[in-house]
């Protein structure tokens, strides 16, 4: 027994604890009211507990144990206790802690859908609605119950079915009768959310529910009563139960009468609703009473114009004609068609339809000039609708049918729409047609059509295994019944046009051209009919569902079909969905019938589906590929082996990629991305993915070791233009023709012989056996069909059913063999453009090549979709020589233009292209003239030609931009509608068509072709070669125009909405791209690439001009980026290494201007650059790699890193800086995320700059140029520090307290990382648990560079001022302890007394004296004979006085340079004692200055001092710091440029140089050779920058060697400390040399006022004094007011100098300072004359101190 504590709960069967999964239950007390109860943890364990005992427990514990039994019952999975849960609370209804506890546990319960069906099932909804009404006071339990039935009622309105079941049905009721106004109003949204999906039997059972209860508790003739009433009465209407619809409205309308009058509008709607259903039932004159009263009443409130007015009048109208009384109707309608054309114009819809009517009541008349006008109507509404709504809307084509039939000319209608390229509205319109004339059929219609002599016949032929009829023969055309050997012409299809053909497992499929479905073969899996018989004719596919379809591909796998429409839904059916492959959303044994997939993504379409064995997998037009089904082997790339039962997103490395085909193995899948990569996933047996051995692929692996989950990209794949899978081998054709294979060869699939050693490949290997360049390739099972340029069928591998088509059978053929193919049965030899291929059985479709120059106009059809060019030369002899004069294979390919225009080319005698043009084609269907064909030399304009590698000629636009208001390309105008017959959003209609209709890329493959030889018709005629373009057609693609926005087409639409104000269209058309990294990846780039590279310039263009749009568009865009680079931070797009197809897109958020807009909300701004941040910080040191070469090569212009990226990631670390001194925290990892993005930045200006450089340099680009060409270091760093927001201290506490850093206050560094490191380092990786970044990284001064140098002063000055004060803690002594006890400071310094006539001397001899070790305390300075106090001022005019003194030229140590006014060591310095420690002396110095924390003290050193300090390596560009002269010459020497042939003999005759240099020693000239032999060795122009470089060494390094090593040991003697290691050379410089430029703006900014006042006139007055003092008066008065005579770091406002009121007029007192506070003691003088004179006085004669 246990009596406290807390207790597990046990599983009976297993009898080992399992974790509770609602946390700790309190075990239940030993008390009760009749018995005592011990509840233990055994019977709980096994559910002991009866109902009789829970009598005697409290009510509190009671409501625990109902809880604990629903809970364990939920993760047990058994819902068994839900009875008993209802028992107890019938039982206990009056206690109110029970029913709150079980009201808790159910509202958990019915968060899952099962658990919602017990609770319902069992009673539990309807015994807690009892009790609410017991307890409505308790608050708690109406929340539990409310949000109880909240879920009910939307679980009710999703599924119909699940409303309907007894204990559902008979809960609802239970929750209607509650009498509870919100639960009436949830069940009325149910209700009408049922109606909307067509769920008619559930919502109108809802509905009556629903209106008896408003009636009961509203009463009926309340406004929810009535409105309930009257959609229960549209419904009945819908489902033509007019009776009962009849009287619900009249009552409606009825109340609505008497309650609010007879014309208010709600009562005149009704009436108007009661008519139209009147007038469905036929009772006309009751309908016209209704309809006139309405209109009187309208007319007579809302005027006669008024819209509402005009709708019933013409309803009205409508009647009359059904009524026969056709001239009231006439003469109705042309007031109506008047008073529309004058208030709403002549293109309104409106209008239109009105003269559709009127155009319907003149064309029943028999006047004849009623007809004509009727005829006049119809043209003009066809005309308006036909240029607003475009040729294929429905509403065009109704009043093109109304036109036909009036004309009686409906087959040339029909004729002229299938020349527009409008196929899928043909049928439509047929029976439409059909429909009217009510005396021809469609059937006739389609099949005169198909017949008609303009259309060009299609053939399919057929090979290989035949046993189930999958060949689609007829019986008897073969030989063998099981088998056919060679590509024979299908029969049943010969007089049938075919779009598309599929070779499935062990059956065919054909959609022909209306878009239907035919198949034979196996049917075993009911994909064909609902019987399982097998069918050797091909026939159509006898389902119901699919007939009022569309069908433009297929694909299938062994018992499963899913085909696309052409409105781009995704089809499926199967004989199971036993692994989810049909996906409708459950899987199961039982039968699939048609219906579309579930779960697609709405706005784009399916463009293609490739089907594996139990698999499938959807490409979408946006890029994205979606896969379900089997997952056994990893086949659905989603990262695992589980599964699906419904379209996921494919993960891994295709996250984010965008893609343009996909294809599918029996257990593996291929995809090729628009760049041309090729991604691979699935299982990995014998190699099939082609990844190599490292992938494993071993073909006696497990299952486990061959998987690879998520998609991988195929390394060392040159770019590829189509890819196939096959069973257990893949093939992808690359530029040039090139076929590479990989994967299994023990049937030589691989066209290469068999290897028993090596039966297959694991990385992809050219097909070298192939003479001719392929054109097209399919995988089977265990061989391959290939399709070469020539038009040849070639194939290899296994032949044992005649799978090759060579006419034999064979084990298997190791090397490519040619097929046999019929002829057509005019004996014209056939063109193959498709081929489809799975198992053992092949497909093909051609159609046949021209024998005749008066054939050749029935290839220039549109309708067909064929190209001509002609090639007027003779056949090359290599050709005839063969006797094959029927064909002659091409020498080049020629692609041009798009489909739906006709490209000319022209070419010279020797047959290369001489130039393009492009003109319209016709837009009749008529047959053109021979004299369109004739070939014109016109110049290009607007275009220019590029040359593929394989051949092909493909135009191209010079400018990528599509203009605002002109129409699309060619190819993307017949690509079809993109969000067509799809739900969308209005923000969806306004999307450019780039995106919403697709655009076909400049390099997509279009054509197949073929050259022909025509023989000549005459001896006069020479003959010619004809090259024959055809689209090609793959298996399963049912559109090859994918979603994609340019940079052109963006900036145009932005300068649009500039101009017209409305920014609508182009922030719905940025936006849709930002929230979609696939997208993102695929916009945006240069035209005609083959390899993506983004057009940055013209879209940083386009997103500045984007700052005038209003604030709405700002926050929607800057939530549409944070909404996609959330997309590229999802986990499943880490399965894999990114690759830079995926990481190119996140280069287009950083460009947005609203990053760098501080007007707009912080909070939004921050979360777009933490999510970019983030993923930066996510990716490992190889992807940083891959994203820092993305943007030196996609960003080159260095200006927009400095005016955008960096300016926007340094507001992000500024603001996140300001956010954490708020919070005085650094506990923030989107800072240091922020950190690693600038950092990439800063790396890729400097990689910009080093590969720029040189190239500028050579084009005569100053340094100038070149340093404000590139970002500056200044410009990265984070100002905010300088903002006084994160405390020195800070930053210096995390430098010590990282473990492996540094030790507190270490002398040397542990850990050092460079820049590189730190991005790029192995270590450098993110957590994904913490998202921290190692600790290393998250330390401010480990990204030195981006801290200001100011700041990283002050963290200096900290670590020296602790190092000083840890010394003095430890050399306390009694006496020192007891002092600072009584409140002195008696802390330890080290006192320097020095006179200033002789403070060098005696600054020399304290330093011989001095211990080294007390150089480490603080210095305190006193002139002798002074009594000024050291704050630190004495000590600042200390080194100011003591350094202008030592680095004197007199002492002959350091010489000083005129031109370059810098301090640099001197050759001539004697080599003895006194002058080496005078050298020591001076680094002393120099280091004491540094430690103390003096800085700005005047050494005029040069930047080569402190490279050398910190070993840098010294460059020429450092001697123009000290010797500008010498360096002048250097560079002459190295720009010099000959004039002769000889250019080393001219260099040496005009420059005499030799390896050596001669100087000047006291009078002595000396000669030293730079290199060995130096005296003899001219220069010559080859050996120059040898020479220069020896010369730079000597002068910098060698000839003061021995000086600099004497300066640096005196300087190393003082600063040693870890943190002066972390300093860079031009930190260390700037530190102690101080900023060179005096601006006054900048002290006046940081000054402060004691009895002045910033904006009085004298102030002011003194500022413009300052202002126009020159450089030498600003230095005196610096010097004066603060000691130094140089700007801090940071700044002069870093001083903070204060302006002290010192008495006023009448006063002849000078200013005066206390250098110590940096304050100046300002008298008022009257007026600024006196003042200047006096300042001027003041700061002339400032040397001392003084007290008096």
């Amino acid at each position: 027994m246990v009596d406290g504590g807390c207790c597990a709960v046990y599983h009976a069967e297993e009898g080992k604890p399992k974790a509770a999964g609602f946390g700790v239950l309190p075990v239940l007390s030993k008390r009760s009211a009749s018995k005592k109860l011990a509840v233990s943890a055994d019977m709980l364990r096994h559910r002991s507990i009866s109902v009789e005992d829970r009598v005697g427990v409290r009510p509190q514990d009671a409501g625990r144990l109902a809880e604990l039994l629903l809970l364990e019952s939920i993760q047990a999975g058994d819902w068994m206790k839900a009875p008993e849960v209802a028992l107890l609370l019938q039982q206990r209804a009056a206690d109110r802690e029970v029913c709150r506890s079980a009201a808790k546990a159910s509202e958990r319960v019915a968060c899952q859908e099962r658990g919602l069906d017990a609770l319902a099932e069992h009673g539990i909804v309807q015994s807690l609605v009892s009790v609410w009404q017991t307890h409505r006071t308790d608050t708690s339990l109406a929340v539990h119950v409310h949000n109880i039935v909240a879920r009910y009622w939307e679980r009710a309105s999703r599924d119909e079915k699940w409303f309907l079941l007894p204990g559902q049905l008979a809960s609802g009721k239970a929750i209607l009768a509650a009498g509870q106004n919100e639960w009436l109003g949830e069940a009325h949204k149910a209700a009408v959310r049922l109606h909307e999906k067509g769920h008619a039997a559930a919502a109108a059972e809802l509905y009556r529910l629903v209106v008896e209860r408003f009636a009961e508790t509203l009463g009926a003739s309340s406004q929810w009563t009535l409105q309930a009433q009257n959609n229960l009465a549209v419904l009945l209407e819908e489902k033509d139960q007019f009776e009962e619809a009849a009287r619900l409205h009249s009552e409606v309308c009825k109340q609505l009468e008497a309650k609010q009058g007879p014309e208010h509008p709600d009562t005149l709607s009704s009436k108007f609703n009661q008519a139209g259903l009147k007038a469905k039932m036929g009772r006309l004159p009751e309908a016209e009473a209704l309809y006139r009263q309405v209109a009187e009443v309208r007319e007579r409130t809302l005027g006669p114009e008024h819209a509402d007015t005009l709708r019933v009048r013409g309803n009205l109208a409508e009647l009359l004609r059904r009524q026969g009384r056709l001239s009231e109707a006439e003469q109705m309608l042309r007031v109506l068609v008047d008073q529309r054309h004058a208030v709403f114009g002549r293109d309104d819809p409106g209008t239109l339809k009105a003269r559709c009517q009127l155009a319907q009541v003149l064309s029943q008349q028999a006047d004849p000039a009623a007809q004509r006008q009727a005829e006049a109507h119809l043209r003009e509404v066809v005309a308006r609708r036909e240029q607003k709504l475009g040729r294929s809307h429905q509403d065009t084509l109704t009043a093109l049918s109304r036109l036909a039939f009036l004309l009686e000319e409906f087959i040339v209608a029909i004729v002229e729409m299938l020349a527009r390229r409008r196929a899928r509205y043909a049928a439509w319109l047929g029976r439409t047609v059909a429909a009217v004339t009510a005396g021809v059929g469609a059937g006739w219609l389609l099949t005169a059509l198909m017949e008609s002599e303009t259309m060009l016949p299609s053939y399919v032929l057929s090979w290989g295994a035949n046993e189930c009829g999958q060949c689609m023969q007829s019986p008897g055309r073969s030989e063998d019944s099981g088998r056919c050997l060679q590509p024979t012409l299908v029969d049943g299809l010969s007089k049938r046009q075919v779009g598309q053909v599929f070779a499935g497992y062990d059956y065919s499929c054909v959609i022909t051209g209306t878009e239907r479905l035919w198949a034979a073969g196996s049917n075993s899996g009911f994909l064909f009919r609902d019987d399982e018989e097998s069918s050797q004719e091909c026939a159509p596919v006898g389902f119901e569902e699919l007939e009022a379809s569309r069908l433009v591909a297929v694909s299938g796998g062994r018992d499963h079909l899913v085909s696309v429409t052409d409105s781009g839904t995704a089809i499926s059916w199967g004989r199971s969905n036993e692994f989810g492959q049909v996906g409708h959303g459950q899987a199961g044994l039982q039968r699939s019938h048609p219906a579309p997939v579930r779960g697609m993504p709405p706005l784009y379409k399916v463009v293609a589906v490739a089907c594996g064995e139990y698999s499938t997998v959807a490409l979408l037009a946006s890029g994205e590929l979606f896969a379900w089904g089997a997952n056994d082997l990893g086949q659905l790339g989603i990262g695992d082996t589980e599964p699906r039962k419904v379209p996921t997103r494919v993960a891994g490395a295709a996250h984010g990629v965008p893609f343009r085909a996909v294809a599918a193995g029996h257990q593996h899948c291929l995809g090729l991305s628009r760049s041309g990569r090729v991604y691979a996933w699935g299982s990995n047996r014998h190699g099939r993915l082609g990844l190599g051995s490292a992938a494993g692929g071993d073909a006696g692996g497990s299952s486990a070791s061959n998987c690879v989950p998520s998609p991988v990209l195929v390394a060392d794949v040159p770019y590829a233009k189509h890819i196939s899978g096959g069973g257990s081998h893949s093939a992808v054709l690359v530029q040039k023709g090139r076929l590479l294979t990989c994967g299994d060869n023990r049937c030589g699939q691989l066209g290469r012989p068999c290897n028993e050693a090596l039966p297959f490949l694991s990385s992809f290997t050219e097909v070298t056996a192939l003479s001719s360049r392929v054109r097209l390739v399919e995988c089977g099972a265990r061989h391959t069909i290939c399709l070469t340029f020539e038009g040849i069928v070639v194939g290899f591998g296994a032949n044992s059913e005649g799978q090759l088509g060579t006419g034999r059978t064979s084990e298997f053929e190791e090397s490519p063999v040619q097929a046999e193919v019929e002829r057509c049965a005019e004996g014209r030899r056939l063109l193959i453009y498709a081929l489809a291929v799975t198992m053992d059985h092949s497909c093909a479709l051609a159609i046949p090549a021209p024998a005749q120059r008066d054939q050749l106009d029935r290839y220039l059809s549109e309708g067909t979709g064929i190209t001509l060019a002609t090639i007027r030369h003779k056949a090359p002899e290599r050709f005839q020589s063969r006797g094959r004069r029927d064909f002659i294979p091409p020498e080049r390919t020629v692609s041009f233009g798009g489909l739906g225009r006709l490209g000319k080319v022209v070419c010279d005698e020797d047959g290369g292209l001489a130039r393009t043009v492009s003109t319209p084609l016709p837009s009749s269907c008529r047959r053109p003239s021979p004299k369109r064909c004739q070939i014109e030399q016109v110049p290009l304009a607007g275009t220019f030609t590029a040359i593929a590698e394989d051949g092909g000629v493909e135009q191209l636009p010079r400018t990528p931009p599509l203009l605002a208001g002109s129409q699309s390309s060619p190819g993307a105008s017949t690509a079809g509608q993109l969000v067509e017959e799809v739900a969308t959003t209005d923000d969806d209609q306004v999307l450019h068509p780039s995106l919403s209709q697709g655009c076909l890329s400049p390099l997509t493959r279009k054509h197949s072709c073929v050259k022909f030889h025509l023989a000549a018709e005459s001896e006069k005629e020479s003959d010619e070669e004809v090259v024959l373009l055809k689209p090609l057609v793959h298996p399963g693609v049912a559109s090859k125009a994918f979603a994609s926005l340019s940079a052109g087409d963006l900036l145009e639409q932005v300068r649009a909405a500039r101009r017209s104000g409305e920014w609508r269209a182009a922030s719905c058309t940025l936006c849709a791209v930002l929230r979609s990294p696939v997208l993102l990846n695929a916009s945006f780039h240069f035209p005609g690439l083959r390899e993506p590279r983004v057009d940055a310039e013209t879209l940083h263009e386009a997103l500045e001009l984007m700052a005038e749009a209003p604030l709405s568009v700002h926050l929607s865009v800057l939530e549409a980026a944070e909404e996609g680079l959330r997309e590229f931070n999802v986990p499943s797009a880490r399965l894999s290494a990114m690759t830079q197809e995926q990481l190119r897109g996140l280069l287009v958020p950083l460009l947005l201007p609203q990053l760098r807009d501080t007007h707009l909300p912080q909070q939004r701004r921050q979360a777009v650059l933490s999510q970019a941040a983030l993923l930066v910080a996510s990716l490992s040191p190889k992807e940083r790699r891959l994203l820092l070469d993305l943007l030196v090569t996609e960003i080159p212009q260095a200006s927009i890193l400095s005016s955008a990226l960096v300016p926007a990631v340094r507001h992000f670390l500024n603001e996140r800086i300001h956010s954490l001194a708020e919070r005085q925290s650094m506990d923030d990892p989107g800072l240091w995320h922020g950190m690693l993005l600038m950092q990439l930045l800063f790396l890729a200006n400097e990689k910009l700059r080093d590969e720029q450089s040189l190239e500028l340099e050579l084009y005569g680009a100053s340094h100038a140029t070149l340093q404000h060409r590139f970002l500056r270091l200044s410009e990265f760093q984070i100002s905010a520090l300088d903002e006084a927001t994160i405390p020195p201290q800070v930053a210096f506490q995390q430098l010590v307290q990282t473990p492996g850093c540094f030790g507190l206050l270490g002398s040397t560094a542990r850990w050092l990382p460079s820049l590189d490191e730190i991005v790029f380092g192995e270590a450098s990786v993110l957590d994904p648990k913490t998202m921290w970044l190692p600790p290393g990284l998250c330390i401010l001064l480990m990204h030195r560079n981006l801290v200001p140098v100011a700041f990283t002063q002050k963290v200096l000055q900290v670590s020296n001022s602790l190092k000083q004060r840890s010394l003095q803690d430890r050399n306390l002594g009694p006496l020192q302890i007891l002092a600072m006890m009584a409140g002195q400071d008696a802390r330890l310094c080290v006192l320097l007394q020095v006179r200033r006539e002789c403070i060098v001397e005696d600054t020399v001899d304290f330093l011989h004296k001095v211990e080294p070790v007390q150089l480490h305390l603080p210095l305190k300075v006193q002139f002798v004979g002074e009594d000024g106090l050291d704050e630190g001022g004495v000590r600042r005019e200390f080194f100011q006085v003591l350094v202008r003194q030592l680095f004197d030229q007199s002492y002959a140590m350091f010489t000083r340079d005129p031109n370059a006014h810098t301090t640099w060591f001197s050759t001539l310095a004697l080599d003895n004692g006194d002058t080496n420690f005078l050298f020591k002396a001076c680094g002393t110095v120099i280091g004491l200055a540094i430690y103390n924390n003096e800085d700005g003290i005047q050494i005029q050193f040069p930047l080569a001092l402190f490279k050398k300090l910190k070993g840098e390596a010294l460059t020429l560009s450092d001697l123009q710091d000290i010797h500008p002269e010498v360096w002048m010459s250097m560079q002459q020497l190295l720009s010099w440029t000959p004039a002769t042939g000889d250019p080393n003999r001219e260099f040496e005759d005009i420059f005499c140089l030799t390896f050596a240099i001669t100087y000047d020693f006291f009078g002595e000239m000396r000669t030293e050779a730079l290199k060995e032999g130096g005296e003899d060795l001219l220069v010559n122009f080859d050996n120059r920058r040898e020479y220069v470089d020896l010369r730079c060494k000597w002068i910098l390094e060698k000839s003061v060697e021995r000086q600099f090593k004497i300066l640096a040991e005196g300087f190393n003697q003082v600063v040693d400390s870890a943190l002066w290691s972390l300093l860079t050379a031009q930190e260390a410089y700037l530190m102690v040399c101080s900023e060179p430029d005096l601006d006054i703006a900048d002290l006046r900014r940081g000054a402060r006022y004691d009895g002045y006042r910033d904006d009085e006139p004298y102030i002011q007055g003194f500022w413009e004094i300052l202002e126009g003092f020159d450089v030498v008066q600003r230095k005196k008065f610096l010097a004066f007011t603060t000691g130094c005579d140089r700007a801090p770091l940071g700044g002069l406002h870093e001083l903070k100098m204060s302006l002290q009121k010192n008495g006023a007029e009448p006063t002849d007192r000078l200013p005066t300072a206390h250098t110590c506070f940096n304050m100046l003691l300002l008298p008022q003088y009257s007026t600024a004359e006196k003042l200047k004179a006096q300042l001027l006085l003041a700061i002339e004669n400032s040397e001392g101190f003084g007290l008096q």
